[in-house]
């Protein structure tokens, strides 16, 4: 299982990373237009 979190709520992303004990996924998020 991978854990995103894109730009939503980082800080609620980690503690539910920490939860499951799995680490976040880097990911590289660009907008485009």
């Amino acid at each position: 299982m991978k854990i995103l979190t894109c730009n939503s709520n980082r800080p609620m992303a980690e503690a539910i990373s920490a939860y499951l004990n799995l680490p976040l996924t880097k990911a590289s998020v660009r907008r485009f237009s």
